[in-house]
């Protein structure tokens, strides 16, 4: 719902500065200014979730393979982005659909995202071979993260990226 051709560099909840201009980020948009007239929906900022069946072109699953196929992994634009692990976002769905009995207690918008920021190149080392990775373009001008401070305050014990990439890869080394 941020515009994507801003830099989205660990923005909070309340900080839109422009409505997006693209039908994707107007959607989402549009689908945030409606939550407010219903006191019983919540708004999931999502930024990027992976899990053990992702398409072929996502980042997380391009890193796996070079990893295991030993191909060099191309990074266009080296950037802060924020991916989250499905089962933390499965806990975090758990958690208010447990907690509906004290929904004015809710927070309405959260963003979903760990409180740790990675650029591309920190994941795919945490990943890959660092030697396989090859960064086209080390500027972040267009980073796409947002502020962890809201899900922070709230008592989930999530497992975190590097956690989640050690579990993803089990999956991972199942399927292929």
């Amino acid at each position: 719902m941020y515009d994507r051709n801003t830099d989205i560099l660990n923005r909070s909840e309340d900080e839109l500065y422009t409505v997006p201009k693209d039908y994707y980020g107007l959607s989402k948009y549009v689908i945030y200014k409606r939550t407010f007239e219903y006191s019983n929906i919540y708004n999931f900022r999502i930024f990027n979730i992976f899990h053990s069946s992702e398409k072929l072109g996502r980042f997380i699953r391009m890193c796996f393979m070079s990893k295991y196929y030993n191909e060099t992994l191309t990074i266009p634009e080296d950037k802060y982005f924020d991916f989250m692990y499905k089962d933390d976002f499965i806990k975090i769905v758990l958690y208010y659909i447990n907690n509906l009995n004290i929904q004015h207690k809710l927070e309405k918008t959260i963003n979903i995202c760990y409180k740790e920021k990675y650029k591309l190149s920190q994941v795919a080392n945490i990943i890959c071979n660092a030697d396989n990775i090859h960064i086209l373009n080390t500027t972040s001008s267009n980073n796409y993260c947002g502020n962890n401070t809201k899900l922070g305050g709230i008592d989930i014990k999530l497992d975190g990226l590097e956690k989640g990439l050690l579990l993803y890869e089990k999956y991972f080394k199942l399927a292929n």
